[in-house]
């Protein structure tokens, strides 16, 4: 049957379906409350989040920084001190004292080396100067037996003290005594009974440690003490 406009009468809603509607609206809002409940709940917690809390984020391992083994102190090496060059070193044995050339020569001569004969003849006629002399370290040279020619020389080790104590007793003792560049040397010649010619002599050479002292008699000594001087100072 039609109503008044003419439009098909509406056909009446089984009651199942009505039921079914009704349901799905309820499962729609309860999803929505379910929801809305999640992000009422994310908020809160977000708000309840203590201020300035960082994310956890992976712990870095900290690796051990290798301790730097100490190298070994190097002990620096010393410098060597130069030597003193107006230092010496007593000769053992009379050819040590003269270049091997002299040496030869003296040996040639006919004079022969440290005679028994003159063992105990004094090297100088100062009696002090002698006996500081004979009691300091000293290597004794005697060329020729005792007799008018020869030559009496001895090199000695002295200190400061002894060496200024030779050259003022050989002053008082009438030696003329001067100093050179690096040396005193003190001088004396004994004149022949003519009293002009000397006859024999002394030199006496004191440098540093070293003390050469000779005595010659009737013999060329030029030469001699120049020699021994050269060889141990160099």
């Amino acid at each position: 049957m039609s109503d008044d406009l003419g439009l098909p009468p509406e056909e009446p809603v089984a009651p199942e379906q009505k039921d079914d509607k009704k349901r799905r609206r309820i499962i729609f809002w309860v999803s929505l409350g379910l929801v809305a409940v999640v992000v009422i709940a994310l908020v809160i917690f977000w708000a309840l989040r203590p201020a300035g809390e960082p994310d956890p984020t992976p712990t870095a391992t900290v690796s051990e920084t290798p301790t730097p083994t100490p190298s070994a102190t190097q002990t620096p090496t010393p410098t060597p001190t130069p030597a003193d060059p107006d230092t010496i070193s007593l000769p053992t044995e009379c050819s040590e004292a003269f270049s091997p050339a002299f040496f030869e020569g003296l040996s040639s001569s006919g004079l022969p080396l440290n005679d028994p004969t003159v063992a105990d003849s004094p090297i100088t006629k100062s009696e002090s100067v002698e006996r500081l002399r004979e009691s300091l370290d000293h290597l004794r040279c005697t060329w020729g037996a005792a007799s008018e020619t020869g030559i009496l020389s001895a090199v000695n080790i002295v200190d400061e003290p002894q060496r200024n104590a030779v050259i003022s007793a050989l002053g008082a003792d009438g030696y003329t005594c001067a100093d050179e560049a690096i040396a005193t040397v003190c001088t004396i010649e004994f004149l022949d009974d003519s009293g002009e010619f000397a006859a024999a002599g002394e030199t006496h050479y004191l440098r540093g440690n070293g003390w050469i002292s000779s005595y010659w008699t009737q013999i060329d000594f030029s030469g001699y003490n120049e020699d021994i001087v050269a060889t141990l100072w160099g």
